[in-house]
């Protein structure tokens, strides 16, 4: 990805949106919760995680 490379880390609007990304993947993850789907959830769960550490880090 040479364009993420390009924009610095704090760049607000690209933390904005792994924010509003993790948000949608962790509602969606509960709603998989609520339906016995599991790995789904669990899957989506860690990419949350992981954008939320990214923007941490």
């Amino acid at each position: 990805m040479q364009a993420q490379r390009a924009l610095p880390v704090d760049f607000n609007l690209l933390v904005g949106l792994k924010r509003q990304l993790a948000d949608k993947y962790l509602t969606l993850s509960g709603e998989l919760l609520k339906t016995n789907q599991l790995r789904n959830a669990e899957r989506l769960m860690r990419r949350a995680n992981t954008l939320i550490s990214s923007i941490n880090s």
